[in-house]
């Protein structure tokens, strides 16, 4: 079994409402992730990891997240 990590992120925000105020806009953050999972891939531009795996093989649960938005990695003994 490939490793398991815990990866910490940061990912985009997306306001999809009527209409803002610009002092709501410019108040506006990005979004804080954790995930843990098997490492599936792990490359120069993105980790490839899954949440879930089967005891033959199968993944479920991926995320594909940029090597950019990575702000944190930690190796978990599981």
């Amino acid at each position: 079994m490939a490793g398991v990590e815990k990866i910490v992120w940061e990912d985009i925000s997306g306001f999809d409402g009527a209409w803002y105020e610009p002092s709501e806009v410019l108040s506006a953050k990005t979004t804080i992730v954790t995930t843990v999972g098997q490492i599936v891939s792990d490359t120069p531009t993105h980790v490839i990891l899954a949440s879930s795996w089967t005891d033959d093989g199968n993944y479920g649960n991926i995320n594909v997240i940029p090597m950019s938005c990575v702000l944190s990695r930690e190796p978990l003994d599981i």
